[in-house]
């Protein structure tokens, strides 16, 4: 690792002279090196060569980015298994070392490595939307389906940050990951139209209600499913 980590430090310190080549060799380093465990340890390497500034001016090796990474690799090795497709390690190390730098700075920096959009996406989502995340978790009063919601919508990598950089709410990663990520209802839209209901817009209100009552423990099998629905729709005006 360390003459590869050389090798990136010489190239972050080239790319200040920017050619194409240059950036994607950096960019292509950088993924191979956080794709590695201890990916702290290539950050504290980069600083000692005077090149982590190079690859970003806000970057910084200080402790506390230390033990989050550290944090983030302990919680990658526990989850990483439980997503398909499985996390890229490379960008939840990415979204711990740039978890401090301003939004635009991160969307800026990953225009400049070229990245694609899907990785782009990712780390953005991660710097950018997981606080937010977390105050919603951290109500005392919250159902299953408002974790799922909140859980559901997000990329498994930034899942993983949460999990690792707020103990406090783990419980509730757990309980996504064991109990509601994997729930799904048993009627369709076919059975909307047997019930009565003309395809409309309004399936797609049914069924995520459907859903929400399932993940509540409201409903327990296709039966009640059914029963939910008339229900709905005998309130329908």
């Amino acid at each position: 690792m360390d003459s590869q980590t050389e090798n990136l430090a010489r190239n972050a310190i080239e790319m200040k002279l920017v050619d194409e080549l240059t950036t994607s060799r950096v960019r292509e380093e950088l993924v191979a090196l956080f794709s590695e465990s201890k990916s702290w340890r290539v950050v504290m390497r980069l600083d000692n060569l005077k090149a982590l500034r190079t690859i970003h001016p806000q970057l910084k090796s200080t402790l506390y980015v230390i033990k989050r990474l550290k944090e983030i690799q302990s919680s990658f090795y526990k989850l990483s298994d439980e997503f398909s497709p499985k996390p890229l390690h490379w960008i939840v190390n990415m979204i711990g070392l740039f978890y401090d730098v301003p939004l635009n700075e991160v969307e800026k920096w990953c225009s400049k490595m070229k990245m694609k959009k899907k990785f782009t996406d990712k780390i953005i989502q991660g710097v950018s939307e997981i606080k937010d995340r977390v105050k919603s978790l951290r109500r005392r009063k919250i159902k299953n389906s408002e974790i799922y919601k909140i859980l559901n919508e997000l990329y498994s990598e930034s899942i993983i940050v949460i999990d690792a950089l707020f103990p406090n709410i783990r419980n509730k990663i757990e309980k996504y990951i064991n109990e509601l990520k994997d729930v799904k209802i048993s009627c369709t839209g076919q059975d909307l139209i047997n019930i009565g209901f003309k395809p409309s817009s309004f399936f797609k209100e049914v069924l995520n209600s459907l859903l929400e009552a399932k993940l509540d423990g409201l409903i327990k099998d296709k039966n009640d499913e059914i029963l939910f629905i008339k229900n709905k729709m005998n309130k329908t005006p």
